[in-house]
């Protein structure tokens, strides 16, 4: 698992430096308006001045990012008072050390999502960029919603299956 975790920050370090290069590279060759949505063909159907609306495009993954790095980092407080933690009801009252499997497993999913938050709006951001710099009249197929909304849905399913697996073994005293 500790490989797995590695692999994973290391995606994440990479597909924010791409995102980031490729904003710095692209921005002088951006139209004064650039597609913001896209209808279920992968048309442009909103439009937005390219300062505002690029600025915000190219800052949602690194937001993303800090914001479910963060929680990961504050589920170290709750993992050694799980008194504050809303857990569910089979595990209140048990000690950190036996919930650390648990808050690991929570961990770890929040690992997961950010990283298919990733890939999702990496892919999302290159379609529109296809759009926006004129070399393809529509979001390529690979790069709209229903292709990368399942990737991030088989994520947090995974990660919450795991949750719950390891939720149930330590509630069994295993």
């Amino acid at each position: 698992m500790r490989l797995a975790r590695a692999v994973l920050h290391l995606l994440n370090v990479a597909l924010l430096a791409i995102v980031g290069l490729r904003a710095l590279t692209v921005w002088d060759r951006l139209p004064d308006l650039v597609p913001m949505h896209f209808n279920y063909a992968g048309e442009a159907n909103r439009w937005a001045p390219r300062d505002a609306g690029f600025a915000v495009l190219f800052a949602i993954p690194w937001l993303i990012t800090a914001l479910l790095y963060a929680m990961r980092a504050g589920l170290g407080y709750f993992a050694k008072r799980p008194e504050l933690a809303n857990l569910p009801p089979r595990l209140r009252g048990m000690s950190a050390e036996q919930l650390a499997p648990f808050f690991e497993s929570v961990r770890d999913t929040l690992l997961l999502a950010v990283t298919a938050a990733n890939l999702a709006l990496g892919t999302a951001l290159y379609g529109t960029l296809q759009v926006a710099l004129h070399l393809a009249e529509r979001m390529p197929g690979w790069t709209t919603p229903q292709t990368w909304v399942p990737v991030l849905g088989a994520a947090v399913v995974l990660g919450v299956g795991r949750m719950l697996v390891v939720s149930a073994r330590i509630g069994r005293g295993g």
